[in-house]
């Protein structure tokens, strides 16, 4: 995969990182996976370089979620009760057996070293009441996204009765270190 798009190299520890997209502002990169462990890094953009936290896990969705028959979730084209929905994340974390930064993920598939939980909101907060607790979805598949350069990963929900359309996806045990991701919005059929 690409280390270098639009003239722009970005490097975590001396290593490059592959990229994904540019659009002239933001540019999409998967963190090496030989980040994992370290608390700090040195982040460099081209010849700028700053040093940054490094956390275990960062959840961040990376595309579009797609409802169970492979179309785009939309407010015009919302997932129902039930039905899986697909996420595509990057932050996750390390796999076993590792795979290399920039290879493409293929069978057999290697598996993510923590759990996942998906999460969706069962309401809103209304003036000064809280929100009732979220529901947890069953999930049926986490680990890379097959067929994906490495560092893209694939998270299969089903949709709980219950569920409006705000989701938080975690990484990592009950009991230990734990990667949230900032709650996002799908399209769900009343």
């Amino acid at each position: 995969f690409p280390t270098s798009l639009a003239g722009m190299t970005l490097t975590f520890d001396g290593v490059a990182a592959p990229l994904f997209a540019f659009d002239g502002v933001n540019l999409r990169a998967a963190v090496p996976f030989s980040v994992a462990g370290k608390s700090s890094t040195q982040m460099c953009l081209n010849q700028n370089c700053t040093q940054v936290k490094a956390a275990p896990f960062a959840p961040v969705i990376f595309t579009t979620a797609l409802n169970q028959d492979g179309s785009v979730n939309s407010s015009t084209n919302p997932a129902h009760a039930g039905s899986i929905v697909t996420f595509f994340l990057l932050g996750l974390g390390p796999l076993t057996p590792a795979v290399g930064d920039g290879t493409i993920v293929g069978a057999p598939l290697p598996q993510l070293t923590e759990p996942v939980t998906v999460q969706f909101a069962t309401g809103f907060p209304i003036g000064r009441m809280q929100a009732p607790p979220p529901v947890t979805a069953q999930v049926t598949y986490a680990g890379p996204a097959p067929f994906e350069v490495a560092g893209v990963y694939q998270i299969n929900a089903i949709v709980p009765d219950t569920a409006v359309g705000l989701v938080t996806i975690t990484i990592g045990p009950a009991a230990g270190p734990v990667g949230t991701g900032e709650p996002f919005g799908i399209h769900l059929a009343n």
